[in-house]
């Protein structure tokens, strides 16, 4: 289920992922043409049930 949308954070967001999975601090450094054209929406997720294996 989804308990918010928000666009707000996204770019401090985005930089985060994009140092951990790219090692780049700027999530644009090798696109900087898309820089404020994208629109960025973050979409949090609520779990409705959990199922925990040993």
């Amino acid at each position: 289920m989804v308990a918010e949308i928000t666009t707000e954070g996204w770019l401090a967001h985005i930089n985060s992922l994009s140092l951990a999975y790219r090692g780049y601090e700027d999530y644009y450094k090798n696109s900087p043409a898309k820089r404020g054209v994208e629109t960025r929406t973050i979409y949090k997720i609520k779990p409705v049930k959990v199922i925990a294996h040993d």
